[in-house]
């Protein structure tokens, strides 16, 4: 039976305030009272708002609002059809309303209208947990299950600890005879809410579907002993478990008023029924399950089993030898397989034995789809009943890594190395110690992995990534060899991270040559295309350098820091409209403010648009912190001596940096004032003492490159 009462509103107007209104509330009261969010009682807040929607005094945003307002309060008094008006005129006013939507469907009894409106208020807010809700409500209705599933996943996505949606959820799968499912997000329920006592009764049915009565009985004995037998469905549960006869069920049944006997009654009938089917006894099950759909309330979910109930299961449930070949190959899509062992399982044939095997292949291919949630639930449904299936430990282990909880993961991969050792696991176990930072330990899981399968890439490129995180390259590149050497179309990320050794190391050549695999093993990688570009900067190749950040752009059209890094090969090849219009981008787009700034203001000033830069640097900020003192002074507000005073602070490696930024703003200064030979002076001294692993030494070489011999 569904008992939970309609109170999914997407707005809330809740207070405690309920204040008395006289008919001679003046204009801005009314106005107040009705737009608040404060609430009132529903015959005020409808008079007020009415007062103040007639007044014609309201914007239209405002007007939207009391409309708003009055429909809440209409619900509430039970008028659906007004209430539906005056949500429709509050979203003539102002469309999108999401709100709006999601309570215009509740409040119409059109099943398609609704689901239209619940579409449409996804479509504004697609994590509307509210509206997934109420349209998996409206296709449970129409006997929609599949739809409803799908809109019940999508709110455990959002909310993995919503037990309504669970066993929504779980009722769609039952009345899909996707029984093995159903029993998972039924033990998903009582996981989160031990006392639902619906879910014991569903998880019994489903696991009688999946394992036979006999098994599903001990679990249901066990877990259903304390359920209040006086208290409903408890009687149920107490039936099932074999503690009361039918006669007895019935017989408690008919408590309380009339209409809760005949409410009760009718979901005995459904209950029996199941009892009944499971028992083989099909043409009792029928009787009673047309007498359940004859009584039962049709909002009721027994009501709704019934009627699926007495649908002809059809073909797709008998395993057929195209089941298995999909559900046994590993290589069949997640779609095709997940489908395939989910036909299996709930098929009835499978031995016990068997259904272990079957989970775990599901569970796999739910992996596949990267739906960590179902895979754990069926990794977990494979220990339960093998518990020493260090495989399964090992997968559960990755999909709590996808979940993101790594101590979830740690501790599958401990156990799964208990029981035996494996080369992949030690991998995952040594990521999962990077990641934590206790790379040494992260190293000993790799050596073990190599000791087993020495001629494994994937091991020597993870054991790189730690040493280089323990910063030491040296090491990090031989093992970024040797994976490229034992598989040369090995995956680009290590091609990609050899070039940026390389790089650190001042070969070039080599590190294009490593970018450029990386790039034709995988096109569409924007580090690799913004890695190339780096390192034609530091050869002095800005066109080139342009045309890969073009690339970067193209497959990641959000990306300001490649707005802001063609922006600068851009200015160092003279093209300071273009850098000017990336610099304002990467702004927009979120890019650090003070550098892309400084360089727009160069850019403008050096261009043919010095008026723009003296209006742009109306915006610079004032004397706070670096680089602001930058941009001080730049607008010449401060003298370059203060600037090195800043420097002096620092300590010696980093005073050389910021002596080598100053000067290179020293220089930009020089050549907006007109200075070139002082520019040039300063340029060189730049070349000779900047370190030759920041970007200011390579600005330095072109621009004094550009300005020619003396």
């Amino acid at each position: 039976m569904y008992r939970v009462a309609v109170v999914l509103f997407g707005l809330m107007v809740a207070s405690t305030a309920q204040p008395s209104f006289s008919q001679d509330t003046s204009f801005d009261t009314g106005r107040s009272t009705c737009l608040r969010t404060e609430k009132a009682p529903p015959e005020t807040l409808i008079a007020v708002c009415t007062k103040v929607i007639e007044s014609g005094r309201l914007e239209p945003k405002e007007l939207a609002t009391a409309h708003f307002q009055r429909a809440f309060a209409r619900f509430e008094k039970g008028d659906k059809e007004r209430a539906i008006a005056d949500y429709s005129e509050s979203l003539r006013l102002n469309p999108k309303q999401p709100g709006a939507l999601n309570n215009r469907g509740i409040a119409t009894d059109d099943d398609a209208r609704a689901i239209a409106d619940f579409t449409e208020a996804l479509a504004f807010d697609p994590n509307y947990v509210l509206a997934y809700h109420n349209r998996g409500r409206r296709w449970d209705s129409l006997g929609e299950y599949a739809r409803a599933v799908d809109d019940y996943t999508r709110i455990v996505e959002l909310d993995p600890r919503n037990t309504s949606a669970y066993y929504r959820r779980g009722l769609g799968e039952f009345n899909l005879r996707q029984y093995d499912l159903a029993a998972l997000d039924f033990r998903e329920v009582l996981g989160i809410e031990p006392a639902h006592s619906y879910a014991f009764v569903w998880r019994y049915l489903s696991d009688a579907w999946v394992f036979g009565a006999a098994e599903a009985r001990r679990e249901l004995e066990a877990s259903s002993k304390d359920s209040d037998r006086a208290k409903w469905p408890g009687p149920v549960a107490h039936f099932l478990a074999g503690r009361l006869s039918a006669d007895e069920l019935r017989q408690a049944a008919r408590q309380g008023d009339a209409k809760t006997q005949a409410e009760q009654t009718c979901e005995v009938d459904f209950y029996l029924g199941q009892w009944h089917e499971l028992g083989g006894r099909a043409d009792e099950a029928r009787k009673l399950f047309e007498q359940a759909v004859a009584t039962c309330p049709k909002s009721f979910i027994e009501y709704r089993a019934a009627v699926a109930a007495l649908k002809p299961a059809g073909d797709g449930l008998a395993p057929s030898d195209a089941d298995r070949d999909i559900c046994d190959r590993a290589d069949s899509t997640p779609e095709n397989r997940v489908a395939a062992c989910s036909r299996m399982a709930a098929s009835g044939q499978p031995a016990a034995t068997t259904l272990a095997g079957l989970y775990h292949k599901r569970g796999q291919a739910f992996a596949k789809q990267e739906n960590w949630q179902r895979a754990i639930a069926d990794f977990t449904e494979v220990l339960r009943r093998d518990p020493e299936n260090a495989r399964a430990y090992a997968d559960r282990g990755d999909a709590w890594h996808g979940k993101g909880d790594t101590y979830k993961a740690m501790a599958d991969y401990n156990a799964s190395l208990h029981l035996a050792e494996d080369a992949k696991v030690y991998i995952s176990r040594g990521v999962e110690w990077g990641l934590r930072g206790v790379y040494t330990t992260a190293k000993a899981d790799f050596d073990k992995a190599i000791r087993l399968d020495p001629q494994n890439a994937n091991i020597y490129y993870n054991r790189g990534l730690t040493w280089a995180k323990k910063g030491d390259l040296e090491q990090a590149l031989a093992d970024y060899s040797e994976a490229i050497r034992l598989r040369p179309e090995v995956d680009a990320a290590v091609y990609n991270n050899r070039g940026l050794i390389w790089l650190g190391k001042g070969d070039n050549g080599r590190a294009i040559a490593d970018f450029d695999t990386a790039i034709r093993l995988e096109p569409r990688d924007e580090n690799a295309y913004s890695n190339r570009a780096m390192t034609l900067v530091r050869q002095g190749a800005f066109e080139q350098a342009m045309a890969n950040y073009s690339d970067v752009i193209r497959l990641k059209p959000e990306d300001a820091q490649a707005y802001y890094d063609r922006g600068l090969s851009a200015f160092f090849l003279g093209r300071f409209d273009i850098a000017a219009a990336d610099f304002a981008e990467s702004m927009r787009l979120g890019q650090s403010r003070t550098y892309a700034l400084m360089w727009r203001y160069l850019a403008l000033a050096r261009g043919d648009t010095p008026d723009s830069a003296r209006e742009l640097a109306k915006s610079f900020y004032g004397l706070r912190t670096w680089p602001d003192f930058l941009m001080s002074f730049l607008d010449g507000q401060v003298f370059e001596s203060t600037l090195r005073k800043v420097a002096e602070r620092e300590n010696d490696e980093q005073r050389a940096k910021m002596d080598c930024e100053i000067d290179l703003y020293v220089v930009q200064k020089d050549l907006v004032d007109g200075k070139p030979t002082e520019a040039r002076a300063t340029l060189q001294k730049a070349v000779a003492t900047c370190p030759k692993d920041v970007f200011e030494y390579y600005a330095a070489v072109a621009e004094l490159r550009r300005l020619g011999p003396n």
